[in-house]
């Protein structure tokens, strides 16, 4: 390949875009749903904060956006950062479910929660990890 060709996004790649910009795009509508109801989360007796809310969604937001940059300009950093990310959410996702919400019938849902976690995990791995994402994120082919 010459400097100068771009090759094709894998679809893997492609995959992975979508699905970080449907999480940005989720944490944007976090944000927006705690500034527009606002008044009635300081009503409500929250185990957290509404600013913790507002404030996790604002950096979940800012990462997903600076996370889509780079994987759509073939930033090497890309994904690597994407799986550190992924890793640090589900972290936080469980220690906030396990730590910070009250117990009660809505802790049901538990173990769906967990295996399309772990699915989604696996996939971002398994696509960052393909051969056709390492050459295409390959720094001897960045501009």
């Amino acid at each position: 390949m010459t400097p100068t060709t771009t090759p094709n996004r894998p679809w893997g790649v492609t995959v992975l875009i979508g699905l970080v910009l449907m999480f940005t795009g989720l944490q944007i509508l976090r944000v927006w749903a705690a500034l527009r109801s606002w008044d009635v989360l300081t009503s409500l007796p929250l185990q957290v904060p509404p600013a913790y809310l507002l404030a996790s969604g604002a950096l979940w937001a800012a990462l997903g956006g600076g996370l889509l940059y780079g994987l759509a300009l073939r930033r090497a950093w890309a994904p690597r950062l994407a799986r550190w990310a992924s890793l640090a959410y589900a972290a936080i996702f469980w220690a906030d479910r396990l730590l910070l919400q009250a117990a009660g019938p809505h802790n049901s849902g538990w173990m769906f929660e967990a295996a399309l976690g772990l699915i989604l995990l696996g996939s971002l791995f398994a696509i960052t990890a393909s051969p056709d994402a390492k050459a295409y994120y390959d720094e001897r082919h960045q501009e």
